[in-house]
């Protein structure tokens, strides 16, 4: 009988199992790297932190990035100095984590200092910080210094 046969001789099977096999890996390769590539972001230069600045108590300022509202305050909280109101809005195309540290001096010398902190921020959103200090109220100071770290 020599009729048609319905299934392909078989080193036509192996070698079409073989191109199969070959053709799922290479696919598996090309998938896992768009998913890596997406959701790795992309990869970004260290920032190095801004010069230290000198602001003025309530009014707005840019740091770091972030532009810091008006209206905050210096209070005493239980005889510690703290700040009330502080809010970072991100302008960035980035998450970025607002720290802030304000130090109060008198004749450039540090009286105080405050750190502030707030939670991931993402573009166009903004946070209240968190502030706190172990230092009492100074008396006296005749400038207020915004910075990156307490150094």
């Amino acid at each position: 009988m020599s009729g048609n046969n319905a299934t392909a001789p078989r080193p036509r099977r192996k070698l079409l199992a073989a191109l199969v096999a070959v053709g799922v890996l290479v696919i598996g390769c090309v998938v896992f790297w768009l998913v890596y590539t997406n959701w790795s972001g992309p990869t970004s230069e260290p920032t190095t932190p801004d010069e230290p600045i000198v602001i003025t108590e309530g009014d707005p300022f840019v740091f770091n990035g972030l532009s810091y509202e008006a209206s905050w305050e210096l209070r005493a909280l239980y005889g510690e100095l703290t700040i009330t109101d502080l809010v970072a809005e991100n302008h960035g195309e980035e998450i970025t984590y607002a720290e802030v540290v304000i130090t109060l001096e008198q004749d450039s010398a540090a009286v105080a200092t405050i750190s502030c902190m707030g939670s991931g921020i993402k573009p166009g959103e903004s946070t209240f910080l968190q502030c706190s200090s172990q230092d009492e109220v100074p008396t006296e100071f005749d400038r207020i210094v915004a910075s990156a770290d307490e150094s």
